[in-house]
């Protein structure tokens, strides 16, 4: 509500991609507690300070390209465009109507927390990665750092809802003390489904869900493009999932 207040009071768009949607005061000292918030897009400006280079170049040289992820950009071509999957908004009646795309073009920085097109062949490679000790695209030890719980006694993963929507207002793992690590939500639990203590997780806004399970060996994900973010329909579908690729039979590690 905080937030909602102030960038209407400032004229702030509340959007990815524009340079005034993250000069936001803190809600609190780091530290203090977990808040959902644009960390990443600051790193997103930090990689391009330090490398010298954009941030989409940058990680086409340093992940896209490496890993084949030749379907994964900022800005779709006309090919990549047609193929986009429509969003649609759930209605109080329990159906879906389409909304238009939101996203600018052509956005002021590219956003290290979000704004990527991809498909679900190629974000598959990219959880792979994980499960790969980093593939030599990131370090086993930053792998490790990453998965490590970086927030003490805090916990992770309530996202309050500011706009009924877009978001409901999502608990990642409702009845377990989430951490955070370094880009990842953390079970520190085993989950009603198979999940192991340690997998790690997050979501897209549309009702994308992904979740990496080191000790199954395991990457999954379920991707949607459903508004709003928590969708009774889309997370019903989502819990059957997992508990689908927890039933079937694997082949051992």
């Amino acid at each position: 509500a905080e937030y909602v207040r102030y960038i209407a009071e400032h004229n702030i768009p509340p959007m990815r991609g524009a340079k005034a949607a993250i000069n936001l005061p803190l809600l609190f000292e780091p530290g203090e507690r977990w808040e959902y918030g644009i960390s990443t897009d600051w790193v997103g400006l930090a990689v391009e300070a330090v490398s010298g280079k954009p941030l989409d170049a940058y990680f086409q040289d340093h992940i896209f390209a490496p890993l084949g992820m030749g379907d994964t950009v900022f800005l779709p071509d006309e090919a990549q465009a047609a193929r986009r999957a429509a969003t649609h908004q759930r209605q109080v009646d329990g159906s879906l109507v389409p909304v238009p795309p939101a996203r600018p073009r052509h956005p002021e920085y590219f956003s290290g927390g979000g704004g990527l097109f991809s498909t679900l062949a190629d974000y598959q490679k990219f959880l792979r990665m994980f499960l790969q000790k980093g593939a030599g695209i990131v370090s086993p030890e930053t792998v490790a750092e990453m998965s490590r719980n970086q927030i003490g006694g805090l916990r992770a993963g309530y996202i309050p809802s500011a706009n009924p929507a877009v978001i409901t207002g999502s608990d990642f793992n409702p009845g377990q003390d989430s951490k955070w690590g370094l880009g990842f939500l953390i079970f520190p639990e085993r989950g009603p489904f198979g999940r192991n203590a340690g997998s790690l997780s997050w979501a897209g806004l549309p009702n994308c869900y992904f979740w990496i399970d080191p000790a199954a060996g395991l990457a999954a994900m379920m991707l949607s493009q459903v508004l709003p973010s928590g969708d009774a329909g889309a997370l019903k579908t989502f819990f059957a999932f997992e508990k689908v690729v927890y039933a079937a039979p694997r082949a051992a590690a």
